[in-house]
């Protein structure tokens, strides 16, 4: 039972992502996936399901496969450095870290695909989007805390 649980969240998450709308503009939540499993279990594992979701939401988009790939599996490779950097772990910290990560993410995929082939929309929007989706974003990251053992550690 536990084994269905992350897949029915990513299919949870891609679908809400296309059916809710704040201003016109969709929410990044499977972002906030990647996110919960690196800071969670680690950037070993983050990397694995940042690049599982951002492939496969790249396959889904059907556009270019590798931005939303690229800029998913930084966030699940730099979340764990949250945990383990120079702060103390707060709900405060989880909202900042929520919307940065909700941001960069949105931003690598937009600068990668500008770069690599044609603008989709003009970098004022692409700015109101980025913005929006982070705060969305950060407001669940009051909820998303890291687990209680540093899941890198030696055994």
């Amino acid at each position: 039972m536990r084994r269905l649980v992350i897949p029915i969240l990513i299919i949870l998450a891609f679908v809400l992502e296309t059916k809710v709308r704040v201003l016109g503009i969709g929410p990044s939540l499977s972002v906030m996936l990647v996110y919960f499993v690196g800071l969670r279990y680690g950037h070993l594992k983050g990397l694995g399901f940042g690049v599982a979701v951002g492939a496969l939401a790249d396959a889904v988009a059907g556009n270019y496969l590798g931005p939303g790939l690229l800029g998913k599996a930084t966030v699940g490779y730099l979340a764990q450095y949250l945990r383990k950097g120079l702060f103390i772990w707060t709900p405060v910290l989880g909202v900042i870290g929520l919307a940065a990560f909700t941001a960069m993410d949105a931003l690598i995929s937009y600068l990668s695909i500008a770069l690599f082939f044609e603008p989709p929309t003009t970098a004022g929007r692409a700015a109101t989007i980025i913005i929006i989706q982070a705060l969305f974003n950060a407001a669940f990251g009051l909820f998303i805390t890291p687990g209680e053992e540093d899941p890198d550690a030696e055994p």
